[in-house]
């Protein structure tokens, strides 16, 4: 199934997500569709509704798609920089 704005399961409200890593933003649920930016790790993004793959996700006023493993709770840790 893909994820729709108009369900949530998150319901009835969105709840704010952060990406774990560069995550690509596509407009559409499929890797063949074009990436229209890339948001950088830690970015809040407002969850509207997910499935096992993707997310439709709320950034600057429009439903977009995420995969669903580039978000979680917490925003990611920094890499640990060599030593």
């Amino acid at each position: 199934p893909v994820p729709s704005p108009k369900s949530s399961v998150y319901a009835p409200e969105s709840i704010t997500r952060y990406t774990l890593g560069a995550t690509p933003v596509r407009e559409a649920p499929f890797t063949d569709h074009p990436v229209l930016e890339t948001l950088p790790r830690g970015t809040a993004v407002l969850v509207r509704d997910c499935t096992l793959t993707w997310c439709v996700v709320e950034t600057d006023g429009q439903l977009l798609y995420v995969a669903a493993d580039h978000v979680g709770e917490r925003p990611a840790p920094a890499p640990a920089k060599p030593t």
